[in-house]
């Protein structure tokens, strides 16, 4: 850094103000905060953020001082942990002034940060502060992964309301754009009063179904696809067309990617990669459990198409059932033999010449 901006840092740091909180003092430990002092953002662009920070090691016991480690905090959430949020050291530094750079931070989310000091196992920490990164428009909104597949087909990276491609996001009925508490007869959109028929002598009966959907309207309409409705800008819930080309023209892997378990597509074209969570579907309740994080032999993969399940021997349909992706340890097929009442993720795709 100059001179001219270590001064500007150093004016900044004298304008914070004195820190309130009150952290218990130890056999005459200084605080935290008094070590490891309040960053200041110093540049906020849609490729990078600076942040600047100052510590007190005059504070620390002579010998230690030495073996500090240094720099700046940074999370998507409040409350700081190990696994959420990473610690960044400086890129530069002059007497206790330091800056630190982060680059590939999301666009358009507010961040936590905060400086810290490291002294063998005691850690101080400066007080926490808010960060709001810029929108990038050079970063799509929903960014998606080119597989070279034949079809041309495009495919998130993310499923629906998630962020991150181990994450499972936002469960879906078939056919509903909203995910909800309960997934059963009584909560589905599709399903009510059809007609009543006379019944022998004994009068009339109300008869009851799906509303909507059936084996003459196979296909969702776009007011009723989720990743339509949510995403708009040419997304779609995938075909069953689009799962097999998907499934044939790329080697996948039943693996754990960030420690979640999933199927890991690797394209034969240009080896490009797709992850899909095992995030399981949700039968009855919405807080059911999955087994993501479990056992291999446990954890099981379902996402939704937009193609009802109607039998090709002409054989009767009660049309209960879709297709779907379906996949765990052994297998990776598309399946016709899923209920459309049950919640599931949806990874979202779009056409290349869109």
């Amino acid at each position: 850094m100059s001179n001219k901006e270590l001064l500007l840092i150093g004016c900044m740091f004298v304008l914070l103000p004195a820190c309130r909180e009150q952290d218990e003092i130890e056999n005459g430990a200084p605080r935290p905060m008094q070590v490891a002092v309040t960053g200041v953002v110093i540049r906020n662009t849609v490729n990078y953020v600076d942040i600047t920070g100052r510590v007190n090691l005059d504070l620390l016991d002579e010998n230690l001082r030495s073996t500090a480690v240094y720099g700046i905090e940074i999370s998507l959430y409040s409350e700081f942990y190990d696994y959420n949020s990473p610690r960044h050291q400086p890129v530069s530094e002059s007497n206790g002034l330091f800056l630190c750079r982060f680059v590939r931070l999301k666009p358009n989310k507010q961040y936590w940060y905060r400086t810290y000091v490291q002294v063998g196992d005691k850690v101080y920490h400066g007080k926490r502060a808010p960060l709001t990164t810029l929108d990038n428009p050079l970063i799509p909104l929903h960014p998606y992964v080119d597989l070279g597949l034949s079809d041309g087909t495009l495919w998130a990276t993310c499923n629906i309301g998630a962020e991150e491609p181990y994450e499972d996001g936002m469960f879906f009925a078939w056919g509903e754009v909203a995910e909800k508490n309960e997934y059963n007869v009584s909560t589905y959109s599709w399903y009510g009063f059809c007609r009543s028929e006379r019944v022998g002598d004994y009068g009339w009966t109300d008869i009851y179904g799906y509303t909507k959907y059936t084996s003459q309207d196979p296909f969702l309409m776009p007011e009723d696809d989720a990743a339509a409705v949510l995403w708009g800008d040419g997304w779609e819930i995938p075909t069953k067309e689009q799962f097999e080309i998907l499934l044939k023209e790329t080697d996948h892997e039943f693996k754990k990617y960030d420690g979640v378990w999933g199927v890991m597509l690797e394209s034969k074209q240009n080896k490009n990669i797709l992850f899909l969570p095992a995030a399981s579907q949700k039968i009855r309740i919405a807080n059911q459990s999955n087994d993501r994080y479990g056992k291999k032999e446990d954890c099981k993969g379902f996402y939704r198409t937009n193609e009802l399940y109607c039998p090709s021997d002409g054989s009767p349909s009660d049309d209960a059932y879709v297709y779907c992706l379906y996949f765990d340890a052994g297998k990776c097929e598309v399946s016709p033999g899923q209920e459309r009442l049950t919640g599931m993720p949806v990874r979202p795709v779009r056409h290349s010449d869109e």
